[in-house]
């Protein structure tokens, strides 16, 4: 994994740890240690990669992603629950070039994450959108509060 990334518009491009389905080392252990950076504040995930790793794994993809689905779960919760930090997840599906295989694979992991309770967006502006939304509520809030305690 790039330490800084691919570019200053994706700061941390994590597509070679899909590739490791270890006890070890995995998506998860990168999601919990990323979430649990001070300096991070929330998770915006975004998942395109069905299509890529079909091409490269061809039909061990499916079962590929039915063990790397419980990785991403691990990491979410992890991020949701211990560290309290927001996490919104963005799967996205291309119609002009995915097949039935892709999107089947991708509204599994959509049903997957939304059964534990993450929002899934089909577009990464949506996600940012919905964050950028949290966190003006939460300085709303934090004002109101001020306002109640005469700060």
């Amino acid at each position: 994994m790039p330490i800084a990334g691919t570019s200053i518009g994706n700061p941390l491009d994590a597509w070679p740890i899909f590739y490791n389905t270890s006890a070890e080392g995995n998506l998860a252990d990168i999601i919990k240690t990323v979430s649990g950076d001070v300096n991070i504040h929330s998770l915006v995930f975004q998942f395109d990669q069905f299509r890529y790793l079909r091409r490269v794994l061809g039909p061990a993809a499916e079962a590929h992603m039915e063990k790397v689905i419980p990785f991403m779960i691990e990491g979410f919760e992890y991020t949701r629950d211990k560290t309290k930090k927001p996490v919104v997840v963005t799967v996205s599906l291309d119609p002009y070039l995915e097949d039935e295989q892709d999107r089947n694979m991708n509204l599994k992991m959509k049903g997957a994450l939304a059964e534990r309770g993450f929002p899934v967006y089909s577009n990464l502006d949506g996600a940012i959108k919905a964050v950028a939304n949290l966190y003006r509520f939460a300085q709303f809030r934090a004002g109101e509060r001020g306002q109640e305690t005469g700060g």
